[in-house]
């Protein structure tokens, strides 16, 4: 079987914040990782995900229809509550074309990276501003790229 190549015409990346339905563990954050790198290898989906204390920020690139069709996965994961689609876009190349999936937790990031997950996430306790949601996404992806915190 052929892989999708990384290379498609018209990319889709979205950004979207979930909750866990309860803490996740090392062990099972390492099983969905793998899981997640495994499946995105074979889709040519590319991304990041952050978890801290219980809430997820991921943002998924790759083919429209491929992205599309993992974001419904991930709403219909029991694992999650809660899916927000926050920013999508179209873009011309990947942000995250080396990583099938990069990782980070709340200790790997820095203050200001942590503080601009909290607005995202804090999103959930009412009316965001569209402007702010998306603007504090931004902020978020390019640092992650800009300090490579991806492995």
């Amino acid at each position: 079987m052929t892989q999708p190549s990384l290379c498609a015409k018209t990319l889709t990346q979205l950004t979207y914040i979930s909750s866990a339905v309860r803490p996740m563990t090392g062990d099972e954050l390492t099983a969905l990782l793998t899981k997640a790198r495994t499946y995105n290898r074979s889709h040519a989906i590319t991304g990041m995900l952050i978890y801290i204390d219980g809430s997820f920020l991921q943002i998924l690139e790759g083919e429209p229809s491929a992205v599309l069709a993992l974001n419904e996965r991930i709403k219909s994961d029991p694992r999650h509550s809660g899916v927000i689609n926050m920013l999508s876009r179209t873009i011309s190349q990947r942000a995250f074309a080396d990583w099938s999936m990069g990782f980070k937790e709340a200790a790997d990031l820095s203050e200001p990276e942590q503080q601009a997950c909290a607005a995202l996430f804090a999103t959930r306790k009412g009316p965001a501003n569209a402007i702010t949601t998306d603007h504090v996404a931004e902020i978020i992806v390019r640092s992650f790229i800009t300090n490579n915190l991806a492995h």
